[in-house]
């Protein structure tokens, strides 16, 4: 039976495997910790039927120490054990993608030989020339890399709990970024472009069309010189980029509404779920965090256009009659307010791609060089809003809480440029308070 000793509020477990060759007894320990709500009893039982499970799985070798065990032959256990239990699946799928460039330098090596001197290497070495398993020119980035150390960090803090390891070397294997700090820029329009952006997309667009050979019903050949011609934008469209522009959302939270997600009422929109893609599927999951989930207002104009692109889409539907696989009749709110043309939910590629090719559109009406675009995609549409919102000195937790970010440090992070040029309007405002004193003096 596991030997629990309880200390310092939690249980230190540890299994027998009898003795090695050396005449020294095996041990595998883990550490386990209890809700500090629960009564004493209580506590006391969890820790008994933890330890009775941990102890089944050091027997039937699911866990085993580091003295002979590799990292590769600890991964699919961990996968298994921990992975497949405890994380989503999209995070799974992330992880396993990161594997994929730890294991071929990492994975002969023992659990018992890591240490943060082998992992500072390896995490280094992601950084050189040729280190991409892509087949593309190059290094990983900083991002890249500190996600690989991330995740490799995770896996050896649960060999650690498992007893596996007596430490985590990722802890001790510090890196240091290439970057500097404060050099990390996000794309957005500033007031002038979104303006500039939001007019364009309500007039017709200007195709240019470029001269090319054609072939008539005869099999003859003849040439069609360059011409224009305008387009208006899809609606569906139009209520997209505004939508997004004026929300913040993320793109995977806007894909994942349905039409019951609006309040008309409230005027405001309910984000409660998001889009991803698992081996090549559309499936809707959870938010990203807890804190994603919440309720953001919108302009009584954004919501009359809601309306208006709610109803061409039920057109849409009645005209496709049997094509349109989504709901019809009282139901028809439960429909994906973004959709491919039969009512199926919208492809996660297709937004940015769409805004791409409407911005060069609108750029190619423009003459003055400066007066240009930036290329943004829909994410930039989200820094956007954030970066106005901070313009106009709306506190940092209000937009944190439209953000759907988990706490304020990552606002403060991402959208420092602007919280900089707010710092730099309030040094220029005190100078000109003071100025004016000065002048009323005299």
């Amino acid at each position: 039976m596991a030997n629990i000793i309880k200390r310092n509020g939690t249980y230190r477990i540890t299994v027998s495997l009898g003795y090695d060759q050396n005449n020294k007894q095996k041990r595998i320990s883990t550490t386990y910790k209890p809700d500090a709500s629960k009564s004493k009893r209580v506590q006391d039982r969890e820790a008994r039927q933890f330890a009775d499970e941990f102890e089944a799985k050091v027997k039937s070798g699911q866990i085993s120490n580091g003295e002979n065990l590799t990292l590769a032959e600890f991964v699919p256990k961990w996968l298994k054990e921990y992975g497949e239990q405890e994380l989503e699946e999209t995070t799974l799928q992330d992880y396993q993608a990161v594997l994929r460039r730890i294991l071929p330098s990492l994975g002969r090596y023992k659990m018992s030989e890591l240490n943060p001197l082998i992992v500072k290497e390896f995490l280094n070495s992601q950084k050189m020339d040729g280190a991409r398993l892509d087949g593309k020119p190059g290094a990983y980035g900083d991002k890249t890399v500190m996600k690989t150390k991330q995740v490799l960090s995770i896996i050896l803090s649960t060999a650690v709990e498992w007893g596996i390891m007596s430490s985590n070397p990722c802890v001790a294997a510090r890196l240091r970024s290439n970057k500097k700090v404060g050099t990390r820029k996000i794309k957005h329009f500033t007031y002038e472009q979104a303006k500039t952006f939001l007019e364009a997309i309500d007039r017709p667009l200007v195709v240019k069309i470029s001269g090319h050979k054609r072939v008539d019903d005869t099999g003859k050949p003849y040439l069609v010189n360059n011409f224009t011609k305008t387009i208006m934008l899809d609606p569906q469209f139009r209520f997209l980029f505004n939508l997004t522009l004026f929300s913040g959302c993320r793109r995977e939270e806007l894909l994942a509404l349905t039409w019951n997600d609006f309040d008309f009422e409230e005027s405001c929109i309910r984000i409660t779920k998001a889009v991803c893609k698992i081996k090549g599927k559309t499936k809707l999951k959870e938010t990203k965090t807890d804190s994603s989930n919440r309720v953001v207002y919108l302009p009584e104009s954004v919501m009359h256009m809601a309306r208006e692109y709610r109803e061409h889409q039920r057109q849409n539907a009645d005209m496709l009659e049997d094509k349109w696989v989504g709901k019809r009749g009282r139901d028809f709110d439960e429909n994906f307010v973004f959709t491919q043309w039969d009512g199926r939910i919208m492809y996660l590629t297709t937004p940015n791609s769409k805004l791409k090719r409407v911005i060069r559109l609108i750029n190619n009406s423009i003459e003055n060089e400066k007066d240009k675009l930036p290329p943004i995609t829909l994410h930039g549409l989200r820094h956007t809003n954030a970066t106005l919102l901070i313009a106009q000195n709306l506190d940092v937790v209000t937009v944190a809480g439209r953000l759907g970010h988990s706490d304020t440090s990552t606002t403060l992070n991402i959208y420092a440029h602007a919280l900089r040029e707010r710092n730099q309007q309030a040094g220029k405002m005190l100078g000109d308070i003071f100025e004016q004193q000065d002048h009323c003096s005299k």
